[in-house]
């Protein structure tokens, strides 16, 4: 599982550092690739957001409900050691996650 949460961290990284093309190129909308947006506090810490094919708004809640109850039915969710290190969730081509700000 730590690995799987490296190699995601090192995927989104390097996305990251690519320049964006633009929505004619990729041959889809706007939601192609994950975006950040914004921060979220829980527990006296704060994360990055993420997500992709899904609402900010939708994301935000989302991730708050992992924290407290650590599943989401109908999504696969995989976070690093009890959330201090990040993690994600996915459900078929929708996805959401969060890194510590720090």
């Amino acid at each position: 599982m730590r690995f799987r949460l490296s190699l995601l961290a090192a995927v989104l990284l390097t996305f990251a550092a690519l320049p964006a093309p633009a929505p004619a190129e990729r041959g889809e909308g706007p939601s192609a690739m994950p975006a950040r947006c914004g921060t979220v506090s829980y527990g006296g810490r704060t994360y990055v957001m993420y997500h992709q094919r899904i609402s900010c708004p939708s994301a935000r809640r989302k991730i708050r409900y992992v924290h407290r109850h650590k599943r989401l039915p109908g999504w696969r969710c995989e976070s690093g050691t009890r959330f201090r290190t990040g993690g994600g969730c996915n459900r078929g081509r929708m996805l959401f996650g969060w890194h510590p700000a720090d």
